[in-house]
Parts: C-alpha cells; structure tokens; sequence
C-alpha cells in the first residue's frame, strides 16, 4: 500500500457560510448561524463536489466511491507561512495584573483521588483531571484566551512537561484567536415581478476569515485503489465553490514544508520512544459511538479502558490504557445528503482540542509515530473525511502522585 498527499492552500475571498444545526427556513427561524469553524465534512465535500465535476458531474456509484476512497485533512488556519491547530483543552490562561495584561498559562492534569474522594467516570480506573496548584486560588480564564496554538508551539506543549509559563500577548503568533463573523440581511423575491416579497427578511452569518488567514487542507489517497488519478491529475491552481451560498475559494497546491505537517516530528518521535504515558490531542471534531469514549477502547476484566487507534494494526504490540481526559463541550452535526437525498442524522462531535491521557500498557510509544495526524474517529467513512485527526505527546504519567 504506497499512500500519497496533495496539500493545498485555500484562500476564501467571500468568507465561509458554515450554519450549524439549529433549524432555518419557513416556519423555522430567519436566521442561519454559523459555526465559529467549518467542519471537516464541509471541506471534503467542497474538493470532492470539484473533483466530481471535473469529470463531467456525473456522482454514479463508480463515482461516488472514488470520491470516498479519498481522505481530505484539514482545514487549518494559515498565516505568513505558520499552520495553526486548536488549542489543547489540557491547558487554560489566566489574565494577570493591570493592563498592559501579562497571561500565565497552567496545565491540566489527571490526579489521584484522596481518600473517601469519588466520581462517575465510566471506568474505575479513570481519573478526573485538575488544575495545577498554581493556578487554583481566585482563577479566572480570559475570554481572550486563544483558539489556535503554531504548529511548534503544540510540538513544545507535546514534548515538554507542562509547566506554568507567562506571556506578554496571546494575540499574535504563536497564538491565534477565531475569525469575525459578519451577519448580512437578505430579502426574498417574488419570481413572478422579480420584487421583494413583504415580511420576507431572514439574514446570514458567515466566517469572515481576515486577509492573509488561509486553510491549509490535505488530501490522502492509496495509489493501490480507484481514485487516486482524480487526485494526481488536479491542477495546481483551482476555484471552487465552499459552504453555503456557494461562495467562491482559490485553492493552490502547496509543495514546501507540507510534508511537517502530516509526518510525525522528529522531536516528538524522540519523546514517544521514551514514553510510558502519551497524550492524544484531537485537531479536528471526533465522531465516537460511546459519546466522549472511543470504541476502539474496550473494558478488560479489571474494568481498564484498553485498545489502540485504528490507524495502528490491532494486536501489533502497543495497548494504551485511558487514564483521564479534558474534554470540551460536545458539538452537534448534521446536514443534507445528497447521496441519499435525505436528512442526515443528528450526531454529537467530541469538540477539537480535547485531549486524551494514556499510559502503555503494552509494546512501544513508537509505534504512534505512524498515528501522527491519522484520524480515530470509530467509522472508517467519518476518518475519510477526516474527523478525529490527532496528534499525539507525552506527559509524566503522575506515578508520583
């Protein structure tokens, strides 16, 4: 199996209209909401959509399978030649003093429970995770704690042990905030005068993405299966349509310093092979059938949450043991089928930047080098379309706790 990836930088020249899953349309609300961040499904769907249509349009079975084979990762915010990915949820900020503010950001750690101590973890060996002590007395987060970390700044967080650091900003590099959203009010059109009709206003978020923010998106495909020529025959330069409102995107190949983003780090490869405990950090939204839980995890006789990722071979030599996790609030996702031409079903989304703790159980942290930026996501067709990528680091596994 020879895998290939096509890296693409997309510039939205009208912004992205993303509406999340509240209802909108006659007789449901005149207003879309927009997502703070469009989803994977969006993205796939966009360069498949160009991909389909190049060939003369036709979404046949034939088609249509091509178009799955084909895994689309991303997107990511861009700038000055950085890739941003989202905030760990294993770190908060704090804002300190009088303005001009400094920010001190502390880790979250999984830690032991005392005596007579419990909770309603799914598991007994779970552990819940806690601020570190110098971040517990009087602590207030910012609203202008950042969304999105550089890419070396989540390779530092991953190989280093947590520690309390203070910053002058965190609203410039190495950190990034959410884009604007810009609402806009429409009127509907009587096709018979081509008027505006009376009382017929409904109005549009989009994301507003500021000048010079891109997204950087991957596509992975197995030359080994159909597929991959709808890949290696795009040009370099392309427009699509993007979203809602079929607003236009510019996409152009990426080729120097692509390949950092998607392989394993050599630094982190040097913590991994040293590690007894791992943290897996999700950069895109993760679909799970146990809710915050993956289903490759599986209960052994001791009650123990055990299993591997699926991008690594089952019984291949590594079994991670989950201890704890910093999860954010579930996402909900839904949408329009145009397969099925139906509804899609409502799904809850384990939010990106959640982060997970394991210890290993058995085999080598190695192994996870070839997990990097692999999707975990429990249906193969979700890891196609790239929910639940994540990267993976170390942590002190708190034997001393």
């Amino acid at each position: 199996m020879k895998m290939g990836t096509k890296t693409f930088i997309v510039e939205c020249r009208d912004g992205i209209v993303a509406r999340d899953s509240r209802p909108f349309g006659k007789n449901k609300g005149n207003h879309a909401y927009s997502l703070d961040w469009p989803f994977p499904s969006t993205l796939a769907g966009a360069l498949r959509t160009f991909m389909g249509k190049r060939l003369g349009g036709i979404f046949d079975q034939g088609m249509i399978k091509k178009l799955k084979n084909l895994q689309v990762m991303g997107g990511f915010p861009t700038k000055d030649g950085s890739v941003y990915l989202p905030a760990p949820s294993d770190a908060v900020f704090s804002r300190d003093g009088d303005y001009p503010y400094t920010y001190t950001r502390y880790p979250v750690l999984p830690e032991f429970l005392d005596d007579g101590e419990g909770c309603d973890l799914p598991a007994p060996s779970l552990q819940p995770a806690f601020l570190s002590d110098g971040g517990r007395d009087d602590f207030k987060p910012p609203k202008e704690s950042p969304t999105f970390w550089s890419l070396d700044e989540i390779e530092s967080w991953l190989t280093d042990q947590p520690e309390p650091k203070t910053f002058d900003s965190v609203g410039g590099h190495p950190f990034m905030g959410l884009p604007p959203k810009e609402k806009r009010v429409h009127v509907s059109i009587d096709p018979d005068t081509r008027t505006a009709l009376e009382h017929h206003l409904f109005s549009i978020s989009r994301i507003a993405l500021p000048t010079g923010v891109g997204l950087l998106i991957g596509c992975e495909y197995d030359s080994s299966k159909p597929g991959k020529d709808l890949v290696e025959e795009l040009p370099a330069h392309f427009i699509t349509t993007l979203g809602g409102q079929r607003r236009l995107a510019s996409w152009e190949e990426k080729s120097n310093g692509a390949k950092s983003l998607w392989s394993c780090p050599g630094n982190i490869s040097h913590v991994l092979g040293e590690s007894k405990a791992v943290r897996m950090l999700l950069v895109t939204p993760a679909l799970f059938k146990n809710g915050w839980v993956p289903g490759w995890l599986e209960k052994d006789d001791a009650g123990m949450l055990k299993g591997n990722p699926p991008s690594l071979n089952a019984g291949g030599g590594l079994e991670l043991e989950l201890v704890s996790a910093c999860i954010g609030n579930w996402q909900p996702i839904s949408g329009w089928s145009y397969e099925t031409k139906g509804e899609k079903k409502l799904h809850r989304l384990v939010p990106a930047g959640s982060v997970y703790f394991f210890r290993i159980a058995s085999g080598s942290a190695n192994d996870l080098e070839k997990a990097w930026m692999k999707a975990v996501s429990d249906e193969l067709q979700d890891r196609m379309d790239g929910f639940g990528l994540a990267v993976w680091g170390n942590w002190n596994g708190n034997d001393e706790s």
